[in-house]
């Protein structure tokens, strides 16, 4: 009896790493948009107040969000409508960062409004909650590199908790490009590999 459970347990972990590969193409293309949304967001802060520019962070970061949120829930919702059958490693990471994103939302926007935290407070919690989302995400990716990039959100966030001028803005902007969008870049590139190599 114990020998068929582990073996049943085998053959389940070997599917859901299985069924991480097929959602990594779509989760690839997440990352780069949503880091490619924040990466603006945090350089019209810094453009606002280091360049005093006439530019609205605080509207630009309203327009931002809401169309990343309005466009996430309209794609995601048309491709898992067609899906008959939707794998479980593809419902674990989609709420995972579902999970993330409405907490990152709440830090980034509840929070500062309600004076429950400084402003310079919001990156370094943010990088700590992506570096917990990557590490889950690693897990399931069954993935080590994908769990350094959540010691690297972790740390930068450590140090983020130290820095507290506008320079801030720009060391989470860069680290966004570095630990989100080349990753995207790269979980897009390699599953597009991996869905060719499947099909021959």
């Amino acid at each position: 009896m114990d020998e068929k459970m582990a073996n049943d347990e085998l053959v389940f972990i070997k599917k859901v790493i299985e069924d991480s590969k097929r959602s990594v193409a779509e989760n690839g293309f997440g990352y780069i948009f949503w880091g490619i949304l924040v990466f603006i967001g945090l350089l019209s802060v810094y453009v606002e107040i280091a360049l005093k520019a006439p530019v609205n962070s605080n509207l630009t970061w309203i327009i931002l969000i809401t169309f990343g949120w309005v466009y996430s829930i309209a794609t995601n919702w048309k491709r898992y409508s067609k899906k008959h059958v939707k794998t479980f490693a593809g419902q674990i990471l989609m709420s995972v960062w579902l999970g993330a994103g409405i907490a990152m939302t709440i830090i980034g926007f509840v929070a500062t409004l309600s004076g429950a935290i400084r402003g310079f407070a919001v990156s370094p919690l943010i990088s700590t909650v992506l570096g917990a989302t990557y590490f889950v995400s690693g897990m399931v990716y069954n993935s080590k590199w994908v769990k350094m990039l959540a010691a690297g959100w972790w740390l930068g966030g450590i140090g983020m908790f130290f820095v507290q001028n506008i320079n801030q803005m720009l060391i989470m902007a860069f680290m966004m490009l570095a630990l989100q969008v080349i990753p995207g870049f790269i979980f897009y590139h390699n599953s597009k590999k991996e869905t060719k190599h499947s099909d021959e």
